[in-house]
């Protein structure tokens, strides 16, 4: 009996607990309802203000007289694409697939303007698959200059409703000055701030500078027929040469955001560009310099570039596009002129060129030099930034202390 009544109390015990623990039970339910329709009506408000939203955007998009939007925005706001314009002005042209530019100006009721540069980079167009795609590049990167033949001696003779605007703001005359011979025929002219910028090393006198790294250990090697070429030499010396340019730079401005790089390295290969990278990183400085490749730095501008060519000798010749020449048959800018006019123009205040010269002279095509049309660009800027500043890369790295197989 004793047994039967220690049980019973237990049992009356595990019944109290359950009644007690039910209660809690029965108001987290209340809360969970009550949480639920709070949400419940706060999805319904959250939709409600995404409705005024829309009809706010559409009723400024058709009251506004002015619409500034990127080619990306049209494609995909329907409000953009429903709306006539008496007047649409596209920049940037060169970076714009015809097809971009059709679907903009086709807004147009009055006026169409366009401001771009034919000798600049035209739309870059990534293609995995480009065998099941063989019209994508042709129109995806084909820009409207080129379709529609549209030379620099188009603007400079103000052909086919063309205007040239001669006035550059951005780099050191000395800097722009093989490009507006080589490129834009002397038709350019400089503002005068353009002269008014603070010396920086190495060589605070040299706006533009070769280094030049004939007779030194550099090569320019291919790993691989997939792997393009690279140079551990000259990714040393450019991380070298870019510690020597942060430590003489002036000090920020006001003005100057602190997370913008005010020094980029920029290379024609890929694997040039990683290669650099990682050594950037061993020097602790690789947040201090934007690395890229040509593509990279369209519109984009830098107090300095230090741009490497690469090549060297080794067990791969130079590339076409080392000598590809300024002007194609139709005097239109060739593949090369677009992006070594994009390299070489993103730098304000100093440009510093990483070359073999010796190299690049002995692979030298020799015919057409003395015409536009067979000028090779590469070697023309080579030549002129030596003339107006060369050393050579041992000035930087001792030949005694480099070690190609420690790199």
């Amino acid at each position: 009996m004793k047994k039967i009544k220690q049980l019973e109390q237990q049992l009356a015990q595990l019944r109290a607990a359950i009644e007690q623990g039910e209660q809690p039970v029965v108001g987290l339910k209340a809360q969970r309802e009550a949480t639920t329709t709070e949400r419940a009506r706060i999805e319904a408000r959250l939709a409600e203000i995404k409705v005024e939203q829309e009809s706010q955007r559409a009723r400024i998009i058709a009251e506004a007289q002015l619409v500034a939007t990127t080619i990306t925005s049209v494609y995909l706001n329907p409000r953009l694409l429903e709306r006539d314009f008496d007047v649409v002005v596209v920049d940037e042209l060169s970076m714009i697939s015809v097809i971009g530019v059709l679907l903009v100006v086709s807004r147009a009721l009055k006026h169409v303007v366009g401001a771009g540069d034919p000798m600049q980079l035209p739309p870059v167009v990534v293609l995995n698959h480009e065998e099941q795609a063989p019209l994508a590049r042709q129109w995806l990167g084909k820009d409207l200059f080129t379709y529609l033949g549209v030379s620099i001696f188009d603007a400079i003779g103000g052909a086919k409703e063309c205007v040239l605007l001669t006035e550059q703001g951005r780099s050191n005359p000395a800097i722009i000055a093989p490009i507006n011979h080589y490129v834009y025929q002397d038709m350019l002219t400089s503002r005068p701030e353009t002269l008014h910028a603070p010396g920086i090393g190495p060589h605070l006198e040299w706006p533009l500078m070769l280094v030049d790294t004939t007779g030194s250990k550099a090569r320019c090697l291919k790993p691989s027929r997939e792997k393009p070429r690279e140079n551990k030499y000259h990714a040393r010396l450019a991380v070298t040469i870019a510690q020597q340019v942060l430590a003489s730079l002036p000090p920020l401005s006001p003005e100057d955001d602190p997370t913008i790089p005010r020094v980029a390295i920029v290379a024609p290969y890929r694997s040039q560009v990683n290669l650099t990278l990682r050594k950037l990183r061993e020097a602790k400085i690789a947040h201090l310099v934007h690395m890229g490749t040509i593509n990279t730095v369209q519109s984009l501008e830098f107090p300095v570039v230090i741009f490497d060519v690469v090549e060297a000798p080794g067990n791969t010749n130079p590339w076409e596009f080392t000598f590809d020449t300024v002007l194609d048959e139709h005097n239109m800018a060739t593949g090369a002129t677009r992006k070594l006019n994009v390299a070489w123009t993103r730098a304000k205040q100093k440009l510093i060129l990483i070359a073999h010269r010796k190299h690049l002279r002995d692979h030298l095509p020799r015919s057409g030099q003395d015409t536009p049309k067979g000028q090779r660009l590469m070697w023309s800027l080579v030549e002129w930034a030596a003339r107006e500043g060369c050393i050579g890369s041992a000035e930087y790295i001792d030949p005694d202390q480099y070690d190609e197989k420690q790199e």
